[in-house]
């Protein structure tokens, strides 16, 4: 409802001529912003899930690693061990915070870094910028032994194939 009044009025002053007009778009374009924001960090979503682990005392630390190294052979067991805490009290920490189990927080990021590795049609140094990296190249970066288990996955989560998302990423001219 915010956002319909919001940019009709936005819509309003950018036709003005109005001495200010100019500075008042500005500040609307603030204040939007700043809205949109706070309804985006209002809903639970996997990415504030990331941010509430990353400022943990305890887990913070263990989810920096699995951002550092996504395609590290991860377990509950490891996090746990690097995190100083048993497996029962890890994973139960891990929930608390993010409402979420660890391994499924690991998923999200690996599908998340592997969505921006075929949008950018490159992993990580822009020396392979050139061309579309291999579907399987994709999929071993970010933690997957086979490009099909990297394919179910990837379908769950998007609802289309990792080639039809890069098909349409680079449809779109993003």
């Amino acid at each position: 409802h915010w956002l319909k009044a919001m940019i009709a009025l936005m819509q309003q002053e950018s036709m003005s001529t109005l001495p200010g007009s100019s500075v008042v778009c500005s500040q609307q374009c603030a204040t939007l912003f700043a809205l949109a924001v706070r309804e985006w960090l209002t809903k639970a979503t996997p990415v504030q899930n990331v941010l509430n682990l990353l400022l943990h005392p305890k887990l913070g630390a263990v989810v920096f690693m699995m951002l550092e190294s996504p395609a590290f052979a991860w377990t509950v067991e490891e996090l746990a061990k690097r995190a100083h805490m048993s497996r029962a009290s890890f994973a139960q920490l891990f929930r608390e915070v993010s409402n979420s189990t660890p391994l499924a927080v690991l998923t999200t990021l690996r599908l998340q870094f592997a969505a921006q590795m075929l949008s950018r049609g490159r992993i990580n140094a822009p020396v392979l910028s050139r061309g579309s990296q291999p579907l399987v190249v994709v999929a071993e970066s970010v933690g997957y032994a086979s490009e099909s288990s990297f394919h179910k996955v990837f379908l769950r989560e998007f609802g289309c194939t990792p080639g039809e998302y890069r098909k349409r990423v680079k449809a779109l001219g993003v």
